[in-house]
């Protein structure tokens, strides 16, 4: 039987895993904990509480791993990965489809390394859904099965190819257009009856206006509802992101999805990131791969004060090693590096924004009509 180990290059980790599994052998207590971990995670499907009870336990582990408990939920991963591998076998998902996958944890353990000079996996909150087999890459890019379409509804006019997005009911919307938690500006609304939907249009760069308008259902229909199930798209960071790499990596998504999720009527996809951001087309060429790829989608509502997750994005374009709060100590070199610190400078950051590509008559529908 394989084992998440075999599909791990990183040798350092490696050898740390095998020094936490023998630990856990002599340790009645961390024996008992990964049997729960796993019956949380497989038994009982429930994500957030495995996260939770590995934190609650998390002094325990310290102590008795030292300078590798950060390894020690990818060696719960391992001593449970005949569960992961069940989930493939039952859906007929092919090896070569879970060995793609599990790259993802070398790339932690590399930004790990580089973030704290030592031996772990960071983002266990993010790999706990490719061991529940939530999360396959396909290609260029990564996509999460179970996911649902949030915040919008997209309705297409039955004559031409016009789209028009909405807001859902009842979001809280700043002065700029974004969604945000308190002191809203307006509260969208949604009001259907048999004639005519009446809501609060969401702009071509995803910022929710005050003005409802008023579309008549004798003109135009569902293609998308806050709720609809989607793909839910992922940049994994390997190599560069080429447009038509990107395309075909959607392409095959469509036909992994109905090959081995077809109880499931995906409606498109979608994604919420920094690389959709409008400040970014400030900074980039407009035949950046970025940029490219970033035109592939529409818009739909997004979040404001996205400041939180800022460090995150710094971190991905500067190394794992830098913290944003001394960003006036790096030197930029990349026209993207140099571009943030401008934004920095003035007081900005780029705003992530959430785009969504249809699938109709399942073929992709890109942002401007655009079929492929």
């Amino acid at each position: 039987m394989k084992k998440l180990t075999d599909y791990v290059s990183n040798q350092l980790l490696k050898e740390a895993a095998a020094r936490v599994h023998e630990k856990i052998q002599g340790d009645k207590l961390l024996m008992d904990l990964t049997a729960q971990l796993l019956r949380i995670l497989y038994d009982e499907e429930d994500e957030e509480g495995f996260l939770a009870h590995e934190k609650k336990h998390r002094g325990y582990i310290e102590d008795v791993l030292g300078k590798d408990a950060d390894c020690f939920l990818f060696v719960v991963f391992d001593m449970g990965f005949d569960r992961l591998v069940d989930i493939y076998a039952k859906r007929g998902i092919p090896e070569e489809i879970m060995a793609a996958t599990m790259v993802d944890f070398d790339t932690k353990a590399d930004d790990y390394c580089e973030e704290f000079k030592a031996v772990g996996v960071i983002g266990y909150e993010w790999l706990v859904l490719h061991m529940r087999g939530w999360l396959f890459q396909i290609g260029r890019l990564q996509y999460v099965m179970y996911a649902t379409f949030g915040n919008s509804h997209v309705l297409a006019n039955n004559k031409s190819e016009l789209a028009v997005v909405v807001a859902k009911e009842g979001l809280m919307i700043d002065k700029d257009g974004l969604i945000v938690e308190e002191a809203p500006n307006f509260i969208t609304v949604f009001e259907e009856a048999d004639s005519d939907i009446t809501a609060n249009p969401v702009n071509e760069i995803g910022n929710t206006l005050p003005t409802p308008i008023t579309i008549s259902k004798a003109e135009y229909k569902y293609t998308l509802k806050s709720g609809s199930p989607i793909l839910e798209m992922h940049i994994p960071a390997q190599g560069r992101l080429d447009r038509e790499d990107c395309i075909d990596s959607m392409t095959n998504a469509i036909e992994f999805a109905k090959t081995y999720f077809p109880d499931i009527d995906y409606k498109g996809f979608t994604i919420s990131c920094w690389l959709l951001s409008e400040e970014l087309k400030e900074l980039l060429n407009e035949n950046s791969n970025i940029i490219k790829f970033s035109n592939l989608f529409y818009r739909a509502a997004t979040y404001g004060g996205a400041s939180g997750g800022l460090g995150h994005t710094y971190k991905r374009v500067f190394g794992y090693d830098k913290d944003i709060k001394d960003y006036k100590s790096h030197t930029p070199v990349s026209t993207l590096q140099k571009g943030i610190h401008k934004l920095l400078d003035e007081g900005r950051i780029n705003i992530p924004r959430k785009g969504f590509i249809l699938i109709e008559n399942g073929k992709l529908r890109l942002s401007g009509g655009r079929e492929s």
